[in-house]
């Protein structure tokens, strides 16, 4: 995993992956991060609610191992970033 990394003397926001769904070579990731942080998973946007939950749906369109890169930013640009292994066994 990449360290945080930190602006303006702040702390990174919270990222967690708290559940994964996987039908077939989708998969729907849900977690929390600070309210106000903007998530993105493979630089796309993740739907962020006012509470910092977020969820996202992922195509991956090939079979065996997969490396989603999770992002939190928040609004002084501290990040975290948490990369997530998944498995797609045929298409």
């Amino acid at each position: 995993t990449e360290p945080p990394r930190l602006i303006a003397g702040g702390r990174p926001p919270l990222l967690t992956v708290s559940q994964q769904q996987q039908m077939g070579n989708l998969f729907l990731l849900y977690g929390k991060t600070d309210p106000g942080a903007i998530v993105t998973v493979n630089a796309e946007p993740a739907d962020v609610e006012p509470d910092g939950s977020f969820k996202k749906t992922v195509t991956i369109d090939r079979e065996g191992y997969a490396t989603l890169l999770i992002k939190a930013v928040d609004a002084a640009g501290n990040e975290t970033v948490k990369p997530v292994k998944v498995f797609v066994e045929s298409l």
